[in-house]
């Protein structure tokens, strides 16, 4: 057993990590992408970086507020990796409001892109749930993103969605929130089921 600690004590203090805390309300899937875009973009250079956790943040209601990435690394590798994840991340479109973390106190803020949720008060059914990811599905949220996908090309697009209980979320990024605004006050009719929707800004 000792000789086993004495290992282990040996292996992570050669490690580092980088706490990822993103501003973004992801389903855990989404961000499950993201950190794939990571590790595909930095692991050739860096070839000891590994997703070790993730998770999310909720408030009461169990809306997604943030989110976080945990990767580790060998310490040798830890400023490259933080200058280079810093560049990586603006390019993903990462939200402002994040930050790059790493024990104990050092923080970096990152991201440039700027967040709207459309908020849906007719929407809270769940139509089909995908059995490999459990991401739920209401067929009037997805002809939303379809209405909004084509619109936002160039500007943005949704990261992310979630039904609740009493309504349902779109998340959306991109460069300019005044932009993404006009585009989805344009794509979006205020009928039916989209009757009453509400955009917020959340960066």
């Amino acid at each position: 057993m000792s000789a086993l600690t004495d290992a282990a004590k040996a292996f992570f203090a050669k490690k580092a990590t980088i706490i990822v805390q993103l501003n973004a309300r992801l389903q855990p899937i989404h961000r499950g992408h993201l950190e794939d875009a990571i590790v595909e973009k930095l692991g050739a250079r860096i070839p000891s970086l590994r997703v070790v956790g993730g998770g999310s943040a909720v408030d009461k209601d169990g809306r997604i507020t943030s989110c976080g990435i945990e990767l580790m690394l060998l310490k040798s590798s830890l400023e490259q990796t933080l200058t280079e994840l810093a560049s990586v991340l603006v390019d993903l479109g990462v939200p402002r409001g994040s930050l790059l973390v790493t024990p104990p106190k050092r923080k970096i803020n990152v991201g440039q892109s700027e967040g709207l949720a459309v908020t849906f008060p007719r929407i809270s059914t769940v139509h089909f749930e995908e059995v490999a990811t459990a991401l739920q599905h209401n067929e009037e949220l997805d002809r939303a993103m379809e209405l909004l996908k084509p619109a936002l090309r160039g500007h943005g697009k949704v990261w992310s969605w979630q039904i609740l209980r009493d309504d349902a979320d779109l998340v959306i990024y991109g460069d300019d929130s005044e932009v993404l605004r006009d585009i989805i006050r344009a794509a979006l009719p205020r009928e039916g089921a989209f009757a009453g929707y509400r955009i917020t800004a959340i960066t």
